[in-house]
Order: C-alpha cells, then structure tokens, then sequence
C-alpha cells in the first residue's frame, strides 16, 4: 500500500472519528441544553409559585394589621365616648344648684359616717365650696348628731372639683366628686357601654 493510500485512510478514518464525536457531542449537548431548560422551567414555576404564596401571605398580614388597627380605633372611640359620659356627669355634679348641692354633701357625709361607724370628724372641702357653703354644711350635718360627735370643719383645703374628705382619727374618707364618679365608673361602665352601643 502506498504512502498516498496510508494517507488517505488516515484522512478518511479520522474524518469519520470526528464525525461520530462531533454527532455524538451535539447530542449529549442537546440532552444537556434540554436538561437545563426543564430545570431552569421547574425553577420558574417554582418561584412563581413562591411568590404568589409570599404575596398572598404579604396580603394577609396587612389586612389582619388593619383590622387589628380598626378594632383599635373602634375601641378607643368608644373609650373615648365613655370617658366623655362619666366627665359629664362629673360636670353636672359639679354645676349642681346651691341647694341640691348643700343637701347632696350632707346627705353623702350623713352616710359615709354611718358606714364607716364614725362619730364626728375633721371635713375638709375644696377652696370654694369652704368659702361658699362650707359652715352651712357642718351646720346641717351637726343639726341632729350627737354632742360629742360633731363635725368640725378644716381650714386646710383639698385640690379636687368638689365632695369632701372626713377624717375621724385614723379613718380618712375620700368622697370627692372624682372619687365618686370613678367609683360609680367601675361598676356602670358595662350599663354605659350597652346603652351607647347597642
């Protein structure tokens, strides 16, 4: 066999080898092309699925934060209408008629006193309940007790809106008009809140 014919098989079987590689190179290209379209396809759907899930999630939590504020703001209106009842009627105590106002201490200091088991005592009022009606007051109360248990009335005076403090001893007595109000609070508030919110 010639040179030339050695040759020319050498030619012919590589170009065939490299055929075949070439062919088969393409196809494993082909397997790994279409290998990492479908993953990079799963992976897509998987992060639109994600997302709309976080969306949903994210849409979620905003409309619980939301509501949560609206029951908020619902609630301390209602706080609010409430607290505005009970200053009202703080108000309406306090703008009472000289009379009504005069009768409504005795009446309240004739009370305490029974409840309390206390004869007598120091009665001290605000600046200008002390001024105004102050020995009316001890005068009415002291109009039917006893001798040795009269009231007497403080020069010292107390920083509230009106009512009264009674001291007898060791016992103090705080009837002021806040005190009275915030006592009779605690045990209206659900009647207030059934009558303003039905």
């Amino acid at each position: 066999m010639s040179i030339d014919n050695i040759t020319a098989k050498i030619l012919s079987e590589s170009t065939e080898n490299a055929k075949i590689i070439t062919d088969r190179a393409k196809d494993e290209a082909k397997v790994v092309v279409e290998k990492a379209n479908q993953e990079a396809a799963a992976l897509k759907e998987k992060m639109q699925r994600q997302a709309q899930e976080d969306a949903a999630e994210l849409k979620n939590r905003k409309l619980s934060v939301a509501d949560l504020e609206a029951r908020k703001m619902r609630l301390a209106a209602k706080q609010s209408v409430i607290a505005k009842s009970f200053d009202k009627a703080l108000e309406k105590l306090e703008t009472m008629k000289k009379g009504e106002y005069v009768d409504f201490l005795v009446k309240k200091i004739k009370e305490v006193s029974s409840e309390a088991s206390i004869d007598g005592g120091i009665l001290y009022l605000n600046k200008k309940d002390k001024d105004a009606i102050g020995k009316e007051i001890v005068e009415k109360v002291n109009a039917d007790g006893k001798k040795g248990a009269q009231v007497t009335l403080s020069e010292d005076t107390i920083g509230a809106s009106g009512g009264f403090v009674l001291r007898s001893g060791s016992v103090e007595i705080n009837s002021t008009l806040e005190t009275m109000v915030g006592a009779v609070r605690e045990d209206a508030t659900s009647e207030v809140v059934g009558a303003l919110f039905r």
